[in-house]
């Protein structure tokens, strides 16, 4: 499985273009993901291969030169020569209720036999193969907004700081309780 994707599982566009290779030239192969981001590449043979994103489609994109330059020629190598497996271990709770009985035998000696509940517990263990993934996952600016007046600092308006932004005065001594919203901006909110 190969993800191509942006923070969020948000789609990067149309498709993105996935460059597949091996050493010596043995194998090269671009493929396009789904408009997901998702791609599963069937009958590969085990051996080093190395992954990368080459496009994104629509180059248009706002983003598209951030998500080029931050994920794309970035090849992972992939070992399919070695396969991961996962244990699975699963636990079954059965209750047996045997209930009292009373039994005459012929020479009239009665036998009691108390009710009596056993709790057993099934312990199964299965192996399953784990499917190789590669991510490429594009991390967006992030829109950083604090809200200074509202923590009851004084902003100074008219008098920018070197960042063009008003000046924020807060007194030592004094507790303030910043709200930090942070966001990504690729996509929808």
């Amino acid at each position: 499985m190969i993800i191509a994707q942006a923070g969020c599982g948000a789609s990067l566009g149309n498709s993105v273009t996935i460059l597949v290779t091996a050493p010596n030239n043995c194998f090269s192969q671009s493929y396009m993901t789904d408009a997901n981001g998702l791609l599963t590449i069937h009958g590969l043979p085990a051996r080093n291969y190395s992954v990368q994103v080459t496009d994104v489609d629509p180059f248009d994109t706002t983003n598209y030169s951030n998500i080029i330059m931050q994920i794309a020629n970035k090849p992972v190598i992939i070992d399919l020569t070695v396969r991961d497996t996962a244990q699975f271990v699963t636990e079954t709770e059965t209750e047996i209720i045997t209930p009292a009985s009373i039994d005459t035998l012929p020479n009239n000696v009665i036998i009691v036999t108390p009710a009596d509940t056993v709790l057993t517990t099934l312990v199964d263990t299965t192996y399953g193969a784990i499917p190789p993934q590669v991510s490429f996952i594009y991390r967006s600016p992030l829109d950083i907004h604090i809200d200074f007046e509202d923590a009851g600092a004084d902003v100074v308006e008219g008098c920018p700081n070197s960042a063009g932004d008003d000046i924020i005065l807060m007194e030592q001594g004094i507790g303030y309780d910043l709200q930090i919203e942070v966001k990504e901006t690729f996509g929808e909110d």
